[in-house]
């Protein structure tokens, strides 16, 4: 799902030069749907395919892959706060410890369609007439999976700069870490439970029940 990754660049390159906000929420509003339209093309479940043709729905779910993306970041920041300075002073790497950035963009990714896929699967549930049915398993869920992956592949890259004896022991230990900051990360997500839980909006005509809580 989604548009070719370089359009964001250029989108924002335009602007500015040009400073056109009209013309950037055309473009803005033009994505929107064309990535909607994909959306609903590859959805499989027919409650899927009626929510995900809600603009207040659509839209919700965009949102939660941002706020839980970054969320995860803000997370992950206090632990790559400690990690780079360790092995830029502690261990003598200097800038190459620069190096632990690199994972991040690819789970930055990973955690927003994570996120994206619990928003729609408990608002599939909330037409069910179920309450916000595995709205906190889904949270701890795509918090674990960012966590876990991104510390994997940090882990990874202290092969080559601090290594276990062997390969297998370096793989046992890395698998532990990232374990551990999964089961933080997880944990800390679960906050997010009510955003992916919510109701899209109050439009008329809405196919999700409103909480009745």
């Amino acid at each position: 799902m989604g548009l070719p990754a370089h359009l964001a660049p250029l989108m924002g390159a335009h602007f500015l030069v040009t400073l056109d906000r009209a013309q950037r929420r055309q473009w803005l509003e033009r994505i929107e749907a064309v990535e909607q339209a994909q959306w609903i093309a590859e959805a499989v479940d027919p409650l899927e395919k009626q929510l995900l043709a809600q603009p207040a729905a659509f839209r919700q779910i965009k949102e939660a892959g941002v706020i839980g993306s970054l969320y995860g970041l803000g997370i992950a920041s206090l632990w790559m706060g400690w990690l780079i300075p360790l092995y830029a002073f502690g261990h003598g790497f200097g800038w190459w410890s620069a190096a632990f950035l690199l994972p991040v963009p690819f789970a930055l990714s990973a955690a927003r369609r994570s996120w994206q896929r619990a928003a729609l699967s408990t608002m599939r549930q909330r037409m069910r007439r179920h309450r916000n049915v595995g709205a906190l398993r889904r949270s701890f869920t795509s918090g674990f999976g960012f966590g876990f992956l991104l510390v994997f592949l940090q882990a990874l890259l202290t092969w080559f700069m601090t290594p276990a004896p062997t390969l297998g022991q370096e793989l046992l230990i890395d698998l532990w870490h990232a374990t551990l900051g999964g089961l933080l990360s997880g944990t800390l997500s679960t906050v997010l439970a009510p955003m992916i839980g919510r109701s899209p909006g109050n439009e008329p005509g809405a196919l999700v029940p409103r909480d009745e809580t």
